[in-house]
C-alpha cells in the first residue's frame, strides 16, 4: 500500500499542472485574439516540456536518489512558476486586435512554460518510480490514478474558486500545493540531500511570496502585465474573457482575450454600420442588438426612434467596465426604450418567439474564434431568420475592402453568404472597408438610393459622419461589381458552407494566422481543406492505415508505446474537439476550462484501475480491447456532440459524460502498456508510458488545432481518432504480452 509520502507528491503534480496549464492558456490566448485553436498550441508546448522533463528525470534518478530529488524539485516548483509568469507579463503576443504569427507564439509558449513544465515533468518521473515488491502493472495504476486524481480536484477548485482570479492567484495556488506536498519527505532525508532540500524549500517559500497579489515586496511590481504602448487601465478576469481596457493618447481600447471589441472612437464606423442598414427598413421599430451595444450603437439605433431595443451582451463585467470608463458611449442603456439582456445572443434567439423584430443588427467581432464564429453559421443565421418579422432584415459585418479580397478573406465572405442562402436568407452587399450584408427572409431588402434618401430626410437623423453622400457611395452599383469579381471562385478554390460542425470560416481564420509567419504554410493549409473538403473519406481511411501501419511493428516494446502514442493523440484531440463543441452550444469554455478537463482526467483515473483488472483478466488482450475503447470513445463523441449542439441547456453535462468516457478509454491503456515496458525498463516503466503518452497528447494538440479540427471539422475529427485507433486494435488483434 502507498503511503501517503510517496502519494502526496504524485497528487500535487496533477494539481499544480491542471492550475497552471488552464491559467496559462487562459493567458496566452491573449496573444491568438481569442482563437481556441491555440489551446492545441499551448497543450503542445505543455505536453512536450513535461515529457521531456519526464524522460530526464527517469534518466537522472536511475543514477541518483530519487526520493532526495523528488522532494527538492517539488519544492523549488513555486520558482519555475515564478519565473514563468515574469515571461507571460512582459512579453506581449501582439498589440491590441493583431494576430501573433504561430512561430511567434509557439516560441513565447515554449519559453514560459518550460520552467514549470520541467520541474513537474522530472517530479513526477522520480515519484514514479517503482517502489520494491510493487508490479509495474499494480504501480502504474496507481500512479495515474493519483496523478489524475489531483487534476481533477485541481479542476474543481479552478472552476469554482479560481475562475474568475489573477494568473498571480493561480500560480500562488499550484506552487502551495506543491511546496506543501513535499514537506513531508524532509524528514526522511538525511545528510546532503536534507540541506539540498532545504535550499530548495527556502527559495519556493521566497518565489511564494511573491507570488502572493499586492503583497508590497521589492521588484513586485514587474510581474504586472504589461503592454508596450499602452496604458493598462485595468486587466480582469471574467467567466468568458480576459478583459482588459487600454489608454493611448485621447483613446481607449476594450479587449476580450485580446480581440478588440470597442473603442470610444468608433463614431464613424457605428454610424456607417447601422444607418445604412435601418435605412433599409421601411420602419424598425423592433430592433436586436447582438453584441456591438456598448461601443455607441445603442445611441445610433434610438435616433431611428423605434418602440423597442433589445441589447444582448455575453459578458456583466465588459457592460461595467464600459460604464465605467466610457460612460458617454453606454448613455443610451438607460434609455426607457432600451432592454439589456446579460446571457448569450444565440441561446436568446432560440428562446424568442418568431417573428419577434424588424431588425437583427451583430455587431460581434468576425469568425476568428469559435465563440464569434458561431453568430456567422447557418444554424445561428436561420434561428435569426425565423426572429424577424415580415419584412426584417438581418446585418452582418465582415472585414474586407471593396476592391480586394485575399483569397483567404475571399473564402470567408463566399462561406458565409453560403450560410445565409441555406439559412433560407436573400442577402445584398455593401462593400467597403466593412463589408455589410443586409439580409432579408422573403425577398432581398431593397437598397435603392432616392428611397433610402428620401427615409434619412424624414427621421431627421443627427449624425456627425453620415449624411446623403455616404448614402450614394454606398449604393452605386459599379462597387458591388467590382466586390463581386474580387470575392468570386478566380483562385480556384471550394468554399463551403460556414456551419456549427464544420467551422469553414473559423478554419480560414486559421489559415490567415498560418501564413501570418509562412505564406507557403497557410497556402499549403488551404489547399489541404480544398483535397477534404472534395473528399471527406480521406481523413478516416487516413487514420486507419495509420493505425494498421503502427501496430504491424508486432514487437513487444514498440507496440505498447505506438499503441500509448495512439491513445493519446485521441485523447488529446478529443478533448479539444469537446472544448470547442462547449463554445459552439454554450458560448462559455473560457469558464469551463477547468471543470472540462477535470472530467476527462477523472475518466483517466478511473480507467487506469479499471486498466489494471482487465490485465489481470485478459493478459495478452487488455492493450488490444483498450486502444480499441479509445476508438468507439471517438464514435461516442461523433454522435454526442451534435446532441449537445441541438440542447444548449443539457450541453455541459453530456459533453462532461463524453470527456469521463474519452478519458476511461486513454486511462485503461496505462497498466497493461506499463507491463509490456517493464520487461525492458523494470521500475522505471510508469515514467516510460507517461512519456509515451505525453508525446502522443503533444501530436494530438499539434494535429486537432493545427488541422484536424479546422479542415476536417468536428466531425472528421472524431472519425479519424476512431479509425485510428480501431485501425491500431485490429493490428494487435493476435495480443501483445
Amino acid at each position: 500500500m502507498i503511503r501517503a509520502v510517496r502519494g502526496a507528491p504524485l497528487l500535487a503534480v496533477g494539481a499544480t499542472s491542471l492550475i497552471w496549464q488552464v491559467g496559462s492558456a487562459r493567458s496566452l490566448l491573449e496573444g491568438l485574439r481569442g482563437n481556441e485553436l491555440g489551446l492545441g498550441l499551448v497543450l503542445m508546448s505543455w505536453l512536450l516540456l513535461v515529457g521531456l522533463g519526464s524522460v530526464l528525470g527517469a534518466w537522472v534518478g536511475s543514477r541518483a536518489s530519487a526520493p532526495t530529488l523528488g522532494c527538492a524539485l517539488l519544492l523549488l516548483v513555486p520558482a519555475g512558476l515564478l519565473v514563468s509568469l515574469a515571461v507571460q507579463s512582459h512579453a506581449a503576443l501582439a498589440d491590441p486586435g493583431q494576430l501573433s504569427p504561430v512561430g511567434r507564439a509557439t516560441a513565447l509558449a515554449m519559453l514560459s512554460l518550460a520552467p514549470a513544465c520541467l520541474l513537474l515533468g522530472a517530479a513526477f518521473a522520480l515519484a514514479a518510480r517503482a517502489p520494491d515488491g510493487c508490479t509495474p502493472d499494480h504501480w502504474a495504476a496507481l500512479v495515474f490514478a493519483l496523478e489524475s486524481l489531483g487534476t481533477v480536484a485541481a479542476g474543481l477548485v479552478f472552476h469554482f474558486l479560481l475562475a474568475g482570479g489573477s494568473l498571480r492567484s493561480a500560480g500562488l495556488v499550484a506552487g502551495g500545493v506543491s511546496w506543501v506536498a513535499a514537506l513531508p519527505s524532509l524528514g526522511a532525508l538525511r545528510g546532503r540531500g536534507r540541506w539540498a532540500a532545504v535550499s530548495a524549500a527556502l527559495v519556493g517559500a521566497l518565489a511564494l511570496l511573491y507570488l502572493v497579489p499586492d503583497l508590497p515586496l521589492p521588484g513586485a511590481t514587474r510581474l504586472e502585465r504589461r503592454i508596450p504602448g499602452y496604458r493598462l487601465l485595468v486587466h480582469r478576469n471574467s467567466p468568458h474573457a480576459a478583459l482588459a481596457v487600454l489608454g493611448r493618447g485621447d483613446q481607449l481600447l476594450f479587449t476580450a482575450s485580446g480581440q478588440l471589441v470597442f473603442s470610444n472612437q468608433d463614431d464613424e464606423r457605428l454610424e456607417l454600420e447601422t444607418h445604412l442598414a435601418l435605412l433599409a427598413h421601411p420602419s424598425p421599430e423592433r430592433v436586436l442588438l447582438l453584441g456591438g451595444g456598448l461601443g455607441g450603437g445603442v445611441t445610433e439605433v434610438l435616433k431611428h426612434r423605434p418602440e423597442r431595443v433589445d441589447v444582448v451582451e455575453l459578458d456583466p463585467l465588459l457592460v461595467d467596465l464600459a460604464r465605467r470608463y466610457a460612460p458617454e458611449l453606454t448613455r443610451g442603456l438607460d434609455d426607457p426604450r432600451v432592454r439589456l439582456i446579460l446571457g448569450d445572443g444565440r441561446q436568446w434567439l432560440r428562446r424568442s418567439p418568431a417573428a419577434s423584430y424588424d431588425a437583427i443588427l451583430v455587431g460581434l467581432p468576425g469568425p476568428s474564434s469559435a465563440l464569434t464564429n458561431r453568430f456567422y453559421t447557418e444554424e445561428f443565421l436561420r434561428a435569426a431568420g425565423r426572429a424577424l418579422r415580415p419584412g426584417g432584415l438581418v446585418r452582418v459585418a465582415l472585414e474586407g475592402g471593396e476592391g480586394y479580397l485575399s483569397p483567404t478573406a475571399a473564402l470567408t465572405h463566399r462561406s458565409v453568404r453560403l450560410a445565409m442562402q441555406a439559412a433560407g436568407l436573400h442577402p445584398v452587399v455593401l462593400p467597403g472597408t466593412t463589408t455589410l450584408f443586409l439580409c432579408g427572409v422573403d425577398a432581398q431588402p431593397r437598397l435603392e438610393a432616392r428611397e433610402l434618401l428620401g427615409r434619412l430626410e424624414a427621421r431627421h437623423l443627427r449624425t456627425r459622419f453620415f449624411g446623403r453622400a455616404e448614402v450614394m457611395d454606398a449604393t452605386l452599383p459599379f462597387k458591388r461589381e467590382i466586390y463581386e469579381q474580387a470575392a468570386g471562385d478566380q483562385h480556384g478554390l471550394h468554399a463551403g458552407s460556414n456551419r456549427d460542425l464544420h467551422p469553414t470560416a473559423y478554419f480560414q481564420a486559421t489559415v490567415l494566422w498560418l501564413a501570418l509567419g509562412s505564406p507557403a504554410l497557410g497556402g499549403a493549409a488551404l489547399r489541404l481543406g480544398e483535397e477534404v473538403w472534395r473528399r471527406p473519406w480521406l481523413a478516416p481511411l487516413a487514420g486507419l492505415l495509420i493505425g494498421l501501419l503502427g501496430a504491424a511493428l508486432r514487437r513487444r516494446r514498440p507496440a505498447a508505446g505506438l499503441a500509448l502514442l495512439a491513445a493519446g493523440l485521441t485523447g488529446l484531440a478529443l478533448e479539444l474537439e469537446v472544448l470547442l463543441a462547449c463554445q459552439l452550444a454554450r458560448g462559455v469554455v473560457y469558464r469551463e476550462l477547468g471543470i472540462l478537463m477535470a472530467s476527462f482526467m477523472l475518466g483517466v483515473t478511473l480507467g487506469a484501475l479499471a486498466g489494471r483488472r482487465l490485465l489481470a483478466a485478459i493478459p495478452r488482450y487488455a492493450l488490444t480491447v483498450a486502444l480499441g475503447a479509445c476508438g468507439v470513445s471517438a464514435l461516442v463523441t461523433l454522435a454526442v456532440i451534435p446532441l449537445g449542439l441541438a440542447h444548449p441547456d443539457a450541453a455541459l453535462w453530456l459533453l462532461l459524460l463524453v470527456l469521463l468516457v474519452c478519458g476511461a478509454s486513454v486511462g485503461a491503456c496505462y497498466p497493461p502498456a506499463a507491463a509490456i515496458l517493464a520487461v525492458r525498463h523494470g521500475a522505471a516503466a510508469s515514467s516510460r508510458a507517461y512519456a509515451w503518452d505525453l508525446l502522443g497528447a503533444a501530436l494530438g494538440s499539434l494535429f486537432a488545432g493545427g488541422l484536424a479540427l479546422p479542415v476536417l471539422g468536428l466531425a472528421g475529427t472524431s472519425a479519424f481518432c476512431a479509425a485510428l485507433c480501431l485501425g491500431g486494435a485490429a493490428g494487435l488483434r493476435r495480443g501483445v504480452g
